[in-house]
């Protein structure tokens, strides 16, 4: 092998190692976005258990707040009916 198929042999070897050092980067980044998209879509799937956790908790609240009106606004109106003599039963 000449002086010049060596170089040439060399130049070509050096060309692959540097595909295949870009084709391994490519791949590690790519793997790198896929993460990237895979955290961001669990941060909102989180994001969306949490509101919705929230949304019961307002919403229990909400019928317990109700509920509670309810009974205290029953002695009340009896009382005013003892009051007024309108009514001797609920």
């Amino acid at each position: 092998m000449s002086l010049r198929e060596r170089s040439q042999a060399h130049c070509e070897a050096a060309a692959l190692r540097e595909r295949s050092q870009a084709h391994f980067e490519a791949a590690a980044l790519r793997e790198r976005s896929q993460a990237h998209c895979e955290a961001a879509a669990l941060r909102e799937r989180s994001q969306a258990h949490f509101e919705a956790a929230a949304l019961r908790v307002r919403s229990q609240a909400h019928y317990e707040n109700a509920a509670l009106r309810e009974r205290e606004q029953v002695p009340f109106e009896y009382a005013n009916k003892l009051a007024t003599g309108k009514s001797n039963s609920l």
